[in-house]
């Protein structure tokens, strides 16, 4: 007999591993601010990029300490465009073509800036991260658009169209306005969480193997 479980995306055990001081201590983070993480994936976004480099002058008098992932085909032209945008501002601005660990960056973040694949969403579930997210307008059958409406849906993020994102200053002047909002994020978006994905998928599998006779109860 054959049935269908809803288990969830596995995602990396250490995307769950870390704690929020091991994030402040490794990123070199003030933990009295607010973090923001923006990413465009792994590649980075051109369009996202542009977008931030307009808002940063818009919030250059936010405490706000903003982690921000250019790809790295991108980062040169973004840093060198940062460079005279913040000079005496109260906002505290880094960019990275990547992070390979960006767990500490995930468990240390108020809010989170991405685009809407699979992958990521797992991720910020799974730590119940508020999150703005930017479907790729070119991924196939638009499905980056169907991943972040599931969590709009269930008022566990907002979603923010890339011919919308010339409203991307007001809107996280707006979000970090209302800490009631951003909770209600972070709470819906950690039900929607499945960080033990990779765990139960595997159990259910030495199950079934276990039944078949094929795996010692033992191992």
């Amino acid at each position: 007999d054959f049935k269908t479980l809803f288990i969830g995306n596995p995602i990396r055990g250490k995307i769950i591993k870390v704690s929020k001081e091991e994030g402040y201590k490794i990123l070199d983070l003030n933990k009295e601010n607010p973090i923001i993480l923006i990413s465009g994936a792994s590649q980075g976004s051109k369009s996202i990029n542009q977008a931030v480099l307009k808002a940063l002058p818009f919030w250059r008098e936010q405490n706000w300490q903003i982690i921000h992932l250019t790809g790295e085909k991108h980062f040169n032209e973004v840093k060198e465009n940062s460079k005279n945008l913040l000079n005496g501002s109260k906002l505290k601005y880094y960019c990275f073509p990547y992070l390979e660990d960006i767990q500490y960056a995930y468990v240390v973040c108020s809010l989170i800036i991405s685009r809407g694949g699979a992958t990521t969403l797992s991720e910020i579930t799974a730590l119940g991260i508020p999150a703005v997210l930017i479907p790729y307008p070119y991924s196939l059958d638009f499905h980056q658009y169907y991943n972040i409406d599931f969590l709009v849906r269930n008022k566990a993020a907002i979603m923010l169209k890339e011919e919308e994102l010339n409203k991307l200053p007001e809107l996280i002047l707006e979000l970090f306005s209302n800490p009631l909002r951003l909770e209600e994020l972070s709470v819906n978006s950690k039900l929607l969480g499945k960080p033990r994905a990779a765990l139960e998928i595997s159990e259910i599998i030495f199950n079934f193997l276990l039944k078949k006779g094929e795996v010692n109860e033992k191992i």
